[in-house]
Protein backbone atom coordinates (compact mmCIF):
# COMPACT_ATOMS: atom_id res chain seq x y z
CA UNK A 1 0.00 0.00 0.00
CA UNK A 2 1.26 3.47 -0.85
CA UNK A 3 1.67 5.61 2.25
CA UNK A 4 3.10 9.04 3.06
CA UNK A 5 4.02 10.62 6.39
CA UNK A 6 4.41 14.31 7.13
CA UNK A 7 6.64 15.79 9.84
CA UNK A 8 6.84 19.46 10.71
CA UNK A 9 10.08 21.32 11.44
CA UNK A 10 9.87 24.15 13.95
CA UNK A 11 9.73 27.43 12.00
CA UNK A 12 10.65 25.48 8.88
CA UNK A 13 9.41 23.10 6.19
CA UNK A 14 7.19 20.05 6.06
CA UNK A 15 9.14 16.82 5.59
CA UNK A 16 7.42 14.33 3.29
CA UNK A 17 8.54 10.72 3.74
CA UNK A 18 7.52 7.90 1.44
CA UNK A 19 6.67 5.04 3.83
CA UNK A 20 6.11 2.52 1.04
CA UNK A 21 8.34 0.48 -1.23
CA UNK A 22 7.04 2.20 -4.35
CA UNK A 23 7.65 5.58 -5.95
CA UNK A 24 4.69 7.80 -5.06
CA UNK A 25 3.75 9.11 -8.48
CA UNK A 26 2.15 12.55 -8.67
CA UNK A 27 2.28 12.85 -4.88
CA UNK A 28 2.90 16.61 -5.01
CA UNK A 29 0.75 18.83 -7.21
CA UNK A 30 1.94 22.44 -7.38
CA UNK A 31 0.20 24.96 -9.64
CA UNK A 32 -0.79 22.21 -12.05
CA UNK A 33 2.64 20.50 -12.17
CA UNK A 34 3.04 17.07 -10.61
CA UNK A 35 6.08 15.67 -8.83
CA UNK A 36 6.90 12.08 -7.86
CA UNK A 37 8.35 11.17 -4.47
CA UNK A 38 11.03 8.50 -4.16
CA UNK A 39 12.06 8.66 -0.48
CA UNK A 40 11.71 12.11 1.08
CA UNK A 41 11.61 15.83 0.33
CA UNK A 42 10.90 19.11 2.11
CA UNK A 43 8.03 21.49 1.26
CA UNK A 44 8.38 25.24 1.93
CA UNK A 45 6.00 26.86 4.43
CA UNK A 46 7.63 30.29 4.85
CA UNK A 47 7.11 31.48 1.27
CA UNK A 48 10.69 32.58 0.63
CA UNK A 49 12.03 29.56 -1.23
CA UNK A 50 13.19 30.34 -4.75
CA UNK A 51 12.55 26.68 -5.63
CA UNK A 52 8.80 26.47 -4.82
CA UNK A 53 7.19 24.28 -3.63
CA UNK A 54 10.42 22.84 -2.22
CA UNK A 55 12.42 24.21 0.71
CA UNK A 56 15.96 25.42 0.04
CA UNK A 57 16.70 26.87 3.50
CA UNK A 58 15.42 30.44 3.15
CA UNK A 59 13.30 30.03 6.30
CA UNK A 60 16.45 30.43 8.42
CA UNK A 61 16.33 34.19 7.66
CA UNK A 62 12.54 34.51 7.83
CA UNK A 63 10.44 35.34 10.86
CA UNK A 64 8.07 32.46 10.26
CA UNK A 65 6.44 31.18 13.46
CA UNK A 66 4.98 27.68 13.31
CA UNK A 67 3.96 27.34 16.96
CA UNK A 68 0.38 26.38 17.74
CA UNK A 69 -1.14 29.46 19.38
CA UNK A 70 -3.94 27.76 21.34
CA UNK A 71 -4.23 25.22 24.15
CA UNK A 72 -3.81 21.51 23.35
CA UNK A 73 -7.35 20.85 24.63
CA UNK A 74 -8.91 23.44 22.31
CA UNK A 75 -6.68 22.25 19.46
CA UNK A 76 -7.80 18.63 19.97
CA UNK A 77 -11.47 19.62 20.13
CA UNK A 78 -11.10 21.60 16.90
CA UNK A 79 -9.65 18.53 15.19
CA UNK A 80 -12.52 16.36 16.38
CA UNK A 81 -14.96 18.87 14.89
CA UNK A 82 -12.94 19.26 11.67
CA UNK A 83 -15.11 18.99 8.55
CA UNK A 84 -12.29 17.29 6.66
CA UNK A 85 -12.73 13.94 8.43
CA UNK A 86 -12.21 11.17 5.92
CA UNK A 87 -14.49 8.62 4.40
CA UNK A 88 -13.42 4.96 4.48
CA UNK A 89 -12.67 4.79 0.73
CA UNK A 90 -10.17 7.66 1.05
CA UNK A 91 -7.72 5.25 2.70
CA UNK A 92 -7.28 3.67 -0.73
CA UNK A 93 -6.58 6.98 -2.48
CA UNK A 94 -2.94 7.62 -3.35
CA UNK A 95 -1.37 10.14 -0.96
CA UNK A 96 -1.11 13.67 -2.36
CA UNK A 97 -0.26 17.21 -1.36
CA UNK A 98 -2.13 19.69 -3.52
CA UNK A 99 -0.79 23.25 -3.47
CA UNK A 100 -2.82 25.93 -5.24
CA UNK A 101 -2.57 29.70 -5.39
CA UNK A 102 -4.29 31.55 -2.53
CA UNK A 103 -5.16 28.42 -0.59
CA UNK A 104 -3.73 26.13 2.10
CA UNK A 105 -1.97 22.87 1.30
CA UNK A 106 -4.52 20.07 0.93
CA UNK A 107 -3.10 16.76 2.16
CA UNK A 108 -5.23 13.76 1.25
CA UNK A 109 -5.07 10.00 0.92
CA UNK A 110 -3.15 7.53 3.06
CA UNK A 111 -1.15 10.04 5.12
CA UNK A 112 0.11 9.98 8.69
CA UNK A 113 0.85 13.29 10.40
CA UNK A 114 3.63 13.16 12.95
CA UNK A 115 2.94 15.89 15.49
CA UNK A 116 4.15 15.64 19.05
CA UNK A 117 1.40 14.94 21.62
CA UNK A 118 -1.47 14.91 19.12
CA UNK A 119 -2.28 11.22 18.38
CA UNK A 120 -5.93 11.58 17.35
CA UNK A 121 -5.15 13.07 13.92
CA UNK A 122 -3.40 9.97 12.63
CA UNK A 123 -6.70 8.36 11.60
CA UNK A 124 -7.86 11.27 9.45
CA UNK A 125 -7.11 11.37 5.75
CA UNK A 126 -7.73 14.97 4.66
CA UNK A 127 -6.07 18.02 6.11
CA UNK A 128 -5.70 21.68 5.18
CA UNK A 129 -2.20 22.79 6.20
CA UNK A 130 -1.22 26.42 6.87
CA UNK A 131 1.19 28.22 4.52
CA UNK A 132 0.94 31.77 5.88
CA UNK A 133 2.13 31.35 9.48
CA UNK A 134 -0.93 33.03 11.01
CA UNK A 135 -3.08 30.04 11.97
CA UNK A 136 -3.84 29.56 15.67
CA UNK A 137 -4.01 25.81 15.03
CA UNK A 138 -0.64 25.18 13.40
CA UNK A 139 0.12 23.19 11.34
CA UNK A 140 -3.52 23.35 10.23
CA UNK A 141 -5.16 26.20 8.35
CA UNK A 142 -7.85 28.20 10.15
CA UNK A 143 -8.30 30.68 7.23
CA UNK A 144 -6.30 33.42 9.00
CA UNK A 145 -4.52 34.10 5.69
CA UNK A 146 -7.62 35.96 4.49
CA UNK A 147 -6.96 38.68 7.11
CA UNK A 148 -3.20 39.06 6.63
CA UNK A 149 -1.59 41.40 4.10
CA UNK A 150 1.93 42.43 3.20
CA UNK A 151 3.74 39.27 4.29
CA UNK A 152 5.50 36.45 2.52
CA UNK A 153 3.43 33.44 1.60
CA UNK A 154 4.01 30.35 -0.44
CA UNK A 155 1.15 31.57 -2.62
Amino acid sequence: MKKLSLSFFKNGPIKLTNDSQFVLEKSIIYEGKSFDLNKCTFICRCGRSKNQPFCEGSHSNARFDTRCKTSKEKFSQTLKNNSLTSKTNELNEPPQLIIKENSPILAKGNITLKIKDIPEIINRRKFNLCRCGSSKYMPFCDCSHSDVEGRYYTF
